[in-house]
């Protein structure tokens, strides 16, 4: 692994929940399902801490406005989204 690829993997890690399971996807990269039960998707090894600050960002406007989504992807910086189904 490049030692990018290890670094992002511990950030995400201290990020996740405690019983939560990281994962890779081939079309969405790295990721975990959330313990409130929506898939979180970062991508690749880049930027992971303004992606997981994104993140954070994302979900606590959804919490305000009471919306579950099914996915938050943060894979592309500059164009994070979520979706309500999968």
């Amino acid at each position: 692994l490049k030692p990018e690829m290890v670094t992002a993997i511990l950030a995400i890690s201290d990020a996740m929940p405690a019983n939560g399971a990281l994962v890779y996807d081939p079309d969405h990269g790295l990721g975990w399902q959330d313990e409130r039960g929506w898939k979180v998707y970062l991508g690749d090894d880049q930027q992971i801490q303004v992606k997981l600050s994104v993140y954070d960002a994302i979900v606590q406007r959804l919490s305000e406005e009471e919306i579950q989504p099914a996915l938050i992807s943060v894979e592309y910086i500059h164009n994070p989204y979520y979706r309500l189904e999968e």
